[in-house]
């Protein structure tokens, strides 16, 4: 809970929070919320997803302005290699997930309770989950010139940016 006793005041910040829908929500500190590993995830994530829309912008030129040439431009191959790397990305969803979710939980701080532990670990493998969404669309787009199937496999990435956040919980004490 975030009120510590029966006071309006976030025991985090100590600032009154006003009476809203969201009542358990602090509007200086957003602890009733978003606890900080979530708000962590999200900013981590949101920069491994424009990481992930820079390389496919990146392919789309390249097969677009005619500067690659694709080398299998046939519309069943590109289904073929959609369907695989999709499947690829798909399955890697709860492994990736459970991943980072037990970094979490064995974080391991460093001398007297210092330090972060795992958190920077935990942080930089969420933005390379979500990024690596865009590592399986290249290949499409770049072997068969098939921009549709390309971004749908890149739009994958916010699929991994919404279960990082959703399913990596903070571990219960």
């Amino acid at each position: 809970m975030v009120v510590a006793d029966d006071s309006r005041d976030c025991r985090y910040c100590q600032v009154p929070r006003p009476i809203l829908l969201l009542d358990a929500a602090c509007s200086l500190c957003y602890h009733g919320l978003m606890e900080r590993l979530r708000r962590d995830l999200l900013l981590t994530g949101v920069g491994g997803l424009l990481l992930a829309a820079l390389l496919a912008a990146g392919a789309a030129w390249l097969v677009t302005s005619g500067t690659f040439k694709p080398p299998l431009p046939y519309p069943p191959i590109a289904l073929l290699f959609a369907v695989l790397l999709g499947a690829f990305s798909l399955a890697e969803i709860p492994l990736m997930v459970y991943t980072i979710r037990r970094l979490e939980i064995e974080r391991r701080p460093g001398v007297n309770g210092d330090g972060q532990g795992n958190r920077p670990a935990v942080l930089g493998l969420n933005a390379l989950y979500v990024f690596f969404a865009a590592v399986y669309a290249v290949p499409v787009m770049l072997f068969t010139g098939s921009l549709g199937w390309g971004l749908a496999l890149c739009s994958l990435a916010v699929v991994r940016l919404a279960s990082s956040v959703a399913f990596v919980a903070r571990p219960v004490r």
